[in-house]
Parts: structure tokens; C-alpha cells; sequence
């Protein structure tokens, strides 16, 4: 039932756009989604890919296993462009993202206007370009300004008004539970002087069992196997304080760094 649902969105799709392109979808099957159902993709798991490639991904804030690349929650809308995905497949009837909307059967169909096609210029300033450490929204900034040697804010960093540790106690980039008894947790106390969308994205050495909760509302995992890409965060009111929890479901975590980023459609 899956390849036959699937295979009839993409052909519907690939009628009424028969070009060359990249689709992803925020479901999943297995590791190789896309040669199961023949599309271009951009999650792979092959011994044969390459580590650059799979540390590119990384770098623009897609899931990178070691062994296999994901799109998983994908990444934000510049990295979709610039990678030419397309088309994104969901289950879910909204997106943070430009992207226009159409629905079938139970799927929803995003097209992404500013795809990139299979080859375009860029200056030659580009090849002296290199992931920054612990910063992808810069990076992509810095990829933007490329295309033209000009510099482009398209993601700023949001205000970061305190960050707070309940029953947490911090040395160096390890977070400790204190009272093994009670809920402990990082707080991120965000204010918001934009309403453009806010996506998010934490660096740590490895997986860990966490819960992160927005305004009360609870995402999906994080630090996980699967769920550790670009997250979108929301948007708020101008001067509104958004409060980022990311709860300890071990005795101990490492973050080396929390993002928080507005992206300028």
C-alpha cells in the first residue's frame, strides 16, 4: 500500500512537471525511500556514499547518521533551494515554509517555488567557503551572498533574554540532574521582536534521551537516531517571550549549542 499511494503522488506530480528535480516527504519507509519509489531524493543509505556528502548535509542542518543522510524534518527553506527539492511530501496540512499547497488523498503536496535548478553560477568566492563550526544558519548566509559577492542576512539570530537551569547543574557543556526525583530542565527564555518564523537547531557530541517542549507544546523527539535536524520553532508577536524547555530524560546531557534563528522568506 505504501509504494502504491506514494507511486500515484509522484505520478501525478511528475505529469504536470516532468523536469529535473529533487521531492522529499517528512514520512518514511526505510533509509532508501527514494530508490524504492524512484524519485530524486536526498536521503540515502549506501556504503558507497561518501562521507563529504553526507557531512554537507549535515553542515546545511539535515539528519546525518554517519552511515546513512536524512531529510527527516529537513532543514530550512534556503537549504531546500539551494538542493532543488522541489516538491515536499507531508502529512501534516501546514509547512513554516513559502511553499504552496496542494492536497492527495491523505497527503499534502508542497511545491517550492525557489528551487534551484541542476546547475546555476555562482561567484568564485564560493569555493573558499567552509561549513562553519557550530553555526549552519551563517553558513547559509554565507552560501547565499555567493551567488553574487554581497551579504545577506536571510537568517538572524533571535534575542536570547536568559537561559535558566531547573534541578540542573552545569559544568562546561554537560547538563547534571540534581534531585534524580524531580523534572529537571534547560530553559531558553526568547524574546521575540519579529514575527518572521523561528527555526532551531542544538549541536551535541551525541544521541540523548531529551523532551523539548514550545510554549507548552510538546515537539518531536530530539538528539534522537531519526529526529535531529533543523526544527522549526514557530512564529510569535512582536515583544512576545517564548520559553524553549529541553528536559533531561537521563541523569546527564551535553549541548554544545543552542540556535535560534529568524528566517527572512
Amino acid at each position: 500500500r505504501f509504494v502504491t499511494q506514494n507511486r500515484r503522488i509522484l505520478d501525478q506530480i511528475e505529469e504536470t512537471d516532468p523536469g529535473f528535480y529533487r521531492i522529499e516527504k517528512l514520512y518514511r519507509r526505510s533509509h532508501n525511500d527514494a530508490m524504492l519509489l524512484g524519485y530524486n531524493g536526498l536521503s540515502h543509505f549506501s556504503s558507497c556514499e561518501t562521507d563529504q556528502v553526507k557531512g554537507f548535509m549535515e553542515s546545511l542542518g539535515f539528519r546525518n547518521n554517519k552511515n546513512w543522510a536524512y531529510y527527516g524534518q529537513g532543514s530550512t527553506t534556503f537549504a531546500d533551494a539551494f538542493m532543488g527539492i522541489r516538491y515536499m511530501l507531508s502529512q501534516y496540512n501546514e509547512t513554516p515554509k513559502p511553499y504552496e499547497q496542494s492536497k492527495f488523498e491523505d497527503k499534502y503536496i508542497y511545491r517550492n517555488p525557489y528551487a534551484m535548478p541542476i546547475a546555476f553560477c555562482m561567484k568564485e568566492s564560493v569555493r573558499k567557503l567552509a561549513p562553519q563550526r557550530y553555526n549552519m544558519f551563517s553558513y547559509q548566509n554565507a552560501i547565499a551572498g555567493a551567488f553574487n559577492d554581497q551579504t545577506y542576512q536571510i537568517y538572524r539570530p533571535v534575542y536570547l533574554a536568559s537561559t535558566d537551569l531547573v534541578n540542573v547543574e552545569k559544568k562546561d557543556n554537560t547538563y547534571s540532574r540534581i534531585d534524580p526525583s524531580q523534572e529537571a530542565y534547560i530553559s531558553y527564555h526568547l524574546i521575540a521582536n519579529s514575527t518572521d518564523f523561528i527555526f532551531m537547531y542544538f549541536y551535541a557530541p551525541g544521541l540523548q534521551d531529551t523532551k523539548i517542549m514550545v510554549a507548552d507544546l510538546e515537539k518531536e523527539g530530539y538528539f534522537t537516531k531519526y529526529g535531529w535536524s533543523v526544527r522549526e520553532l514557530g512564529h510569535f508577536g512582536r515583544g512576545e517571550e517564548v520559553e524553549v524547555r529541553v528536559y533531561l530524560e537521563q541523569d546527564e546531557i551535553r549541548i554544545n549549542k543552542a540556535l535560534f534563528y529568524y528566517e527572512n522568506k
